[in-house]
């Protein structure tokens, strides 16, 4: 079951690296990816759904990815991520505001760390998670109570 934990399978990965190769500017680029049919419009600008990166200097937040990688990360199985959503707010519990989803994206060199300790944590029965919800390759916050949030693996340097 944990094979899949942070492991999304990111079908369109080639063409949304393709599609915003010449964009610098995380906006742009997931107003592209909009247009170019790689996520529904109806992400784009919308104030209950924000995006969470994980940076060196510190978390950056915003109603679009904050960076175009976060963008892409998103944009390239945007099928398996609605699913999540879907199943997140079918299993979630005490969560202050369930209609308000937050993505978290994991910088591509902390995730093999974070799925070790999560691993271990459900393993340890310490974290509960839906099965149905590891399988589509993306998680829950298990420790985020405001909002609904999940986690997204960020691609790799190419």
């Amino acid at each position: 079951m944990y094979e899949r934990l942070l492991r999304p399978d990111r079908p369109r990965l080639a063409e949304a690296q393709k599609i915003v190769e010449n964009v610098y500017d995380a906006k742009e680029a997931w107003e592209t990816l909009s247009t170019r049919g790689l996520i529904p419009r109806e992400w784009v600008n919308r104030d209950d759904r924000s995006y969470v990166l994980d940076a060196p200097d510190g978390a950056r937040r915003g109603y679009f990815p904050p960076s175009i990688r976060m963008a892409v990360s998103l944009a390239c199985d945007s099928s398996n991520v609605l699913l999540a959503e879907e199943l997140a707010r079918k299993n979630s519990k005490d969560i202050r505001h369930p209609q308000r989803i937050v993505w978290r994206c994991l910088r591509a060199e902390t995730v093999n760390a974070y799925r070790d300790s999560l691993t271990r944590s459900l393993k340890d029965g310490n974290v509960v998670m839906a099965a149905e919800i590891i399988a589509t390759g993306y998680v829950m916050d298990p420790y985020h109570t405001e909002s609904l949030m999940l986690l997204v693996p960020e691609i790799p340097n190419t």
